[in-house]
């Protein structure tokens, strides 16, 4: 599931600055985040799909199907059947930033 631009935004604040990257040349900063929202897009989706109710699943398949490019429309749903989709999606960010600052971060 894509982040929505106000997730993806929300990630992007600061990330490159605490972990020392903020004067990578552009092409490289964009990779990493492409990179670090991908994994993180997966980690969501995963902890998603494990809440999801079963009986629920075929509607998500036809939604990614006809709506795999429309995040917005993939949240509404998510947030209708995911009670706590925001601690989720919020969790996931966190945690993986957490890794990244661990491995990436300059030591202080």
């Amino acid at each position: 599931m894509p982040l929505t631009p106000q997730l993806q935004e929300a990630l992007n604040a600061n990330l490159l600055k605490e972990l020392g990257m903020e004067d990578l040349p552009l092409e490289q900063k964009e990779k990493i985040l492409l990179d670090t929202t991908t994994i993180i897009n997966q980690n969501i989706s995963l902890r998603l799909l494990e809440e999801l109710p079963e009986e629920r699943a075929k509607e998500l398949e036809a939604l990614l199907t006809d709506y795999a490019d429309d995040p917005e429309k993939l949240e509404i749903f998510f947030r209708q059947e995911v009670p706590n989709f925001s601690e989720i999606v919020q969790e996931e960010i966190a945690k993986y930033k957490q890794q990244l600052l661990k491995r990436f971060a300059p030591a202080s």
